[in-house]
């Protein structure tokens, strides 16, 4: 029997997915790992031991039509590529992060269907809110064409699927969650409660080997390069590809909002700016523009949950480090300005976790930060979020999620 574990996105997936590889190879259970290169750019992330999917996409760019032809005519090879692979490699059980994916994702879900391989998802981080078209065929030119060519092929719903719900795209697949929270929001947008098991999340094993540090321990062994002084206090903002979502437009009002009320605050408040390893170059560099002087910190790679429990507050969109921070007993707020219906961090909208409006930017902040009162209602909440979640912080979540795999094999 041979697991697969697929890699898609190495910035939160290839360390906990290392750690169940071990576990399996320890249980002499024959795995191999691998991941799609056009999701991985990142490559100084994929850990040696992982291989490429054979994917090889399109080389043609535009919306011309001999461009789309171009592309579909690739697309349709690598389906046959794919299938090619999975049976030569005589895969039983691929594990893969979830089926909220491009294309190339969803082509290698739908191959597994079709060739009797079984499939579980893991996710690692549940998807980001998306903007769902309701008519997917405005977005895709000579929208008509493609679905006549690509129905003889089965392909029609691997390229014109649109939805945000874990599950909801290969509807067979086992799903195993962190949490009874994503256990309820799964159920309550139709996923079947008999498909969900509750392991844990799996990153989240060396989060606990950090909670029992204490934060000013964890201070202490910060690079000096930083330049944090062990009496500053730490702000940490993660950024998002948030632009993608909402647009530039609105990314830079709100960082310009945010900056503003970073400048205003005591200097001993040192802002750790902390980029998405996807983050482009002229991202970064409007980041750059906007915060400015000795304040500020900017990292890409380094110890995250270190770094997090050594925070005093930590600001985000809808990332998963939001989360993280929490389960590290750490301050969070999420600016939640724009209310599209996209799923809410913590269960529910409340005044202490979550920004509403640019107004609120900067009062909020510094309630967080000064306000004893504020400071206590939103740990309070925190707290009672935490035990009401469910999450499991024993150290034992990749153990739980390998048992399921090996019980998946022998089913």
């Amino acid at each position: 029997m041979k697991a697969a574990l697929v890699i898609t996105n190495p910035y939160i997936e290839a360390e906990p997915f290392q750690r169940i590889l071990r576990r399996l190879n320890d249980r002499r259970i024959q795995t191999s790992l691998y991941f799609f290169p056009r999701h991985c750019g990142g490559k100084e992330t994929l850990p040696p031991e992982a291989a490429g999917l054979p994917f090889r996409g399109s080389p043609a760019a535009g919306v011309t039509l001999p461009a789309k032809l171009a592309s579909l005519g690739h697309f349709i090879m690598d389906s046959l590529r794919i299938r090619r692979f999975l049976r030569r490699e005589n895969v039983d059980l691929a594990v893969m992060g979830g089926d909220m994916t491009d294309h190339y994702g969803r082509l290698f879900l739908d191959t597994c269907r079709k060739i009797g391989i079984d499939v579980l998802l893991l996710p690692i981080a549940i998807p980001a809110p998306t903007v769902v078209n309701p008519d997917p065929d405005k977005n895709i030119p000579l929208a008509g064409l493609l679905r006549a060519v690509l129905k003889p092929f089965g392909l029609e719903k691997t390229v014109f699927f649109r939805g945000w719900v874990l599950g909801s795209y290969h509807r067979e697949a086992m799903i195993a969650v962190p949490d009874q929270d994503v256990r309820r929001l799964l159920c309550d947008n139709g996923i079947a409660d008999d498909r969900i098991i509750v392991t844990g999340d799996p990153s989240l094993d060396r989060l606990f080997e950090v909670r029992g540090r204490s934060p000013s321990s964890l201070r202490s062994e910060l690079d000096p390069a930083l330049g944090i002084l062990h009496e500053d206090r730490i702000v940490i903002f993660c950024t998002e590809l948030i632009q993608d979502i909402y647009g530039h437009d609105f990314l830079k009002s709100v960082l310009g909002k945010l900056g503003r009320s970073f400048d205003d605050l005591p200097e001993n408040i040192r802002v750790v700016i902390k980029f998405h390893p996807r983050e482009p170059e002229p991202i970064r560099a409007l980041y750059e523009e906007i915060f400015r002087g000795r304040r500020y910190v900017f990292l890409t790679n380094t110890d995250l949950f270190r770094l997090l429990r050594s925070a005093d507050l930590v600001l985000g969109f809808y990332s998963k480090v939001l989360i993280d921070a929490a389960l590290l007993d750490v301050p969070v707020l999420s600016l939640r300005i724009c209310d599209d219906g996209a799923p809410v961090r913590f269960g529910r909208v409340t005044e202490w976790t979550h920004i509403l409006s640019e107004d609120e930017i900067a009062g909020k902040i510094k309630a967080a930060l000064f306000d004893e009162s504020f400071r206590r209602s939103l740990v309070s909440f925190l707290s009672t979020w935490r035990n009401r979640a469910g999450y499991l912080l024993d150290g034992k979540n990749c153990d739980r999620v390998t048992e399921l795999i090996v019980q998946r094999l022998h089913s």
